[in-house]
């Protein structure tokens, strides 16, 4: 069964990037260090391809060492500045289902993300909030549910699709803190 899930979520985005509109493809690479010394990797990829004047296909996928997701669904951009999304899909756990509501918001300087996630392994969201303080740096604060919360800082070179990006953790259920390190890949 997870096979079957697994070919038609890759069947579908092959499907959104080769039609003839406006797509792109965002990977994003990091790993997480901690007080144990532990090393936390995570990769993922974002899809995204128009349908419609506001309408697109999306789709998502993640992995880390102990689990792993999949998500598809559809971008409807509301305002200028906002956008809302709504993705269904499957996860490495028995029951396997998982939705996930998101907003992003792009005003002037400010970006906002919101992705809220919820399933057969329980509630999980990624927020952040960032202002652009020069052409290719921002600052902002993150905050993560199974990491925790702290600063976030992201250098994009000039004309580079890479953006290089760290953020100093607070975790949440302890004293301890972490430290992340990150590259996103936007294509």
């Amino acid at each position: 069964m997870r096979i079957i899930v697994t070919l038609i979520f890759i069947g579908f985005s092959i499907i959104a990037i080769t039609a003839k509109s406006q797509s792109y493809v965002s990977s994003e690479l990091y790993g997480y260090y901690n007080h144990s010394k532990q090393i936390k990797p995570l990769c993922s990829v974002y899809l995204k391809s128009n349908i419609k004047n506001k309408t697109s296909f999306v789709s998502y996928y993640m992995l880390t060492k102990t689990w792993a997701e999949g998500l598809i669904g559809l971008n409807w951009k509301l305002t200028p500045w906002l956008n809302a999304e709504l993705m269904f899909g499957a996860e490495t756990q028995p029951d396997m289902w998982r939705i996930s509501p998101c907003f992003y918001i792009k005003k002037g300087k400010l970006n906002y993300m919101g992705v809220f996630e919820y399933g057969a392994s329980g509630f999980w969201y990624l927020s952040y909030m960032t202002y652009k303080i020069k052409p290719h740096s921002t600052i902002g604060i993150l905050a993560n549910r199974s990491l925790g919360f702290g600063l976030r800082y992201d250098f994009t070179p000039k004309k580079s699709p890479i953006s290089i990006w760290t953020a100093p953790i607070k975790e949440w259920n302890n004293d301890n803190y972490g430290f992340i390190l990150g590259l996103s890949i936007l294509i």
